[in-house]
């Protein structure tokens, strides 16, 4: 068990080193492997609750962001089944971990593909100047002119295109594939619904409105760590 919680918690900080020295420099990605390492929240669930799926489920977000980085960056399909692994490998470690993190990786995805579409938008039209003033030289009549610049523009446009899909289609393949090879967790949860009973999973400790801090306790020093109170009514101090 002590070897598991090392290696998840240096492969975790190893991650988030990794994809922020992809996406910014070394220097960044230690800070940023330090900082996940160290983060009070990833400390908790080792030290205090002894939440063992949730802290191994750590380990995983920064590779699947490496990963769709990986594959917007070098548009090779190698990356994909490694994205799919770490969104799976997430899945089965803990689901609610998947259900927090999922809207981040969905909207890293449409923020990398923003940025490359202003990019190409830009890169097309330089593009197409340059071809203008080759055509320019090239050819003296206005309409063959007017020809090989729309030409030009089609093709590139075409091009442009198909690498924006290209990373749209792999990256949503990639969710897809993780979510597949989780199946062997939840397909069976499905299938069995009617012979489960939610109640456990629900109530006493799990009643999600225990867990909402009123606003004073963000500011008292006598609040420990324990249950926020049912709509900040119920006030629990564990020393």
């Amino acid at each position: 068990m002590k070897a598991v919680e090392i290696g998840a918690w240096f492969a975790s900080a190893s991650g988030m080193y990794w994809f922020a020295s992809r996406v910014m420099d070394r220097n960044a990605g230690l800070v940023a492997g330090v900082a996940y390492l160290l983060a009070p929240y990833h400390v908790v669930d080792l030290y205090v609750r002894g939440a063992m799926p949730e802290f191994l489920a750590f380990v995983f977000p920064p590779f699947v962001l490496w990963a769709i980085y990986q594959i917007f960056s070098t548009r090779r399909a190698f990356y994909v089944p490694l994205a799919a692994l770490a969104y799976g490998g997430m899945i089965l470690t803990h689901v609610q971990m998947t259900v927090l993190f999922s809207p981040v990786i969905l909207g890293y995805i449409l923020v990398l593909w923003w940025s490359d579409r202003r990019q190409t938008a830009d890169d097309r039209w330089q593009t197409a100047d340059d071809r203008r003033q080759t055509a320019d030289d090239r050819w003296q009549t206005a309409d063959d002119r007017r020809q090989t610049t729309e030409l030009s523009n089609h093709f590139i446009t075409l091009s442009l295109r198909r690498s924006i899909g290209s990373f749209l289609f792999r990256s949503i393949l990639a969710l897809a594939w993780g979510v597949a090879i989780a199946a062997v967790f939840f397909l069976p949860v499905v299938a069995e619904q009617k012979h489960l009973t939610n109640d456990p999973l629900i109530g006493g400790f799990f009643n999600f409105r225990l867990h909402f801090l009123n606003p004073s306790q963000l500011l008292s020093p006598f609040w420990g760590y324990g249950y926020a109170g049912i709509n900040g009514n119920v006030f629990v101090c564990i020393s």
